[in-house]
């Protein structure tokens, strides 16, 4: 798959297109025949539990904070985390058009400590409510996302991930470390509405990334089948990939960290109809040892 620019900025600005319309023809099919979360849980969304006291992600967040020199221990650790933003400069919080801010930026790299939660995560709460194997995204995208932060001048990036190249079988898993409500949260469509909306542009994702950028109208219409995900720490959001999402403008009192991951099934993996690569400069190849970690879950130590 080959990618190219559509009109606007940011993460939605780069669309997947293809070498051939034989190829197009396979990615919809392929679109199409995504059943996994009806199948498993009858609704586009599901709500998980983990148990905190064994994975415990907010002490290795605190202590990734203290040592990443963002905040002093004696405000990490007498802080609720959703106070993060009361305590940092402007600087550190200001978004860019990746919507992304110098923050987030530095749990690019996280710690062990940390990966060995993030895998036990997936064996012992994920891999359990599927019960086969299955391969998770390889490096976590961590995301700090501040009460009235700067650089939010747009729309929220209503978008599908579908549209930046990765595989329809995958499952989205959504996993806050606060406590997420109102603007502070993702907003999401639900599976039908994003589908009706997805068949009546054609699965023609180009032309979706520059109408949600550029047409009022048609984004009113996406925004109003959409709802903020409520979450307690505690609780993950799995989804069809296929779902229409975007990050709000946090207009609350409470800094949101949370991460956003990716899922497949070994199986679903091991019949792609098409090579998958990603829209973003590297073009990461979706497959296991590069986007997806190479271990299955079926592997990993206990």
């Amino acid at each position: 798959m080959n990618e190219m620019n559509a009109a606007g900025v940011g993460h939605v600005g780069k669309t997947v297109t293809f070498a051939s319309a034989g190829e197009h023809e396979l990615f919809v099919d392929d679109i199409k025949s995504t059943n996994l979360m009806m199948s498993r849980f009858g609704s586009g969304h599901y709500v998980g539990h983990f148990d905190t006291s064994k994975i415990d992600f907010r002490a290795e967040l605190r202590s990734l904070i203290i040592a990443k020199r963002i905040a002093s221990s004696d405000i990490v650790n007498k802080e609720p985390l959703e106070s993060l933003h009361k305590h940092l400069p402007p600087e550190a919080m200001r978004l860019d058009e990746s919507e992304l801010n110098s923050t987030s930026k530095q749990f690019y790299d996280t710690s062990e400590p940390f990966l060995a939660l993030y895998r036990r995560f997936f064996r012992e709460a994920v891999g359990e409510l599927f019960g086969e194997d299955l391969y998770f995204q390889a490096t976590p995208t961590l995301r700090f996302q501040f009460p009235h932060q700067g650089g939010f001048d747009w729309k929220p990036r209503i978008h599908t991930d579908i549209m930046l190249g990765h595989p329809p079988s995958e499952v989205n898993v959504w996993l806050p470390f606060t406590r997420t409500f109102g603007t502070n949260s993702m907003m999401i469509a639900g599976l039908e509405d994003s589908i009706e909306i997805l068949e009546d542009l054609s699965y023609d994702f180009e032309k979706l990334a520059w109408r949600v950028q550029h047409d009022d109208a048609f984004w009113r219409s996406c925004a109003a089948k959409m709802r903020p995900v409520e979450l307690d720490y505690g609780q993950y959001l799995l989804f069809d990939p296929r779902c229409l999402h975007a990050t709000q403008n946090n207009v609350t009192d409470s800094t949101r960290i949370s991460t956003d991951v990716r899922i497949i099934l070994r199986r679903h993996m091991e019949s792609l109809p098409i090579e998958y690569r990603g829209t973003g400069r590297l073009r990461m190849l979706f497959a296991p040892g590069h986007y997806y970690d190479a271990t299955p879950i079926s592997a990993l130590a206990d």
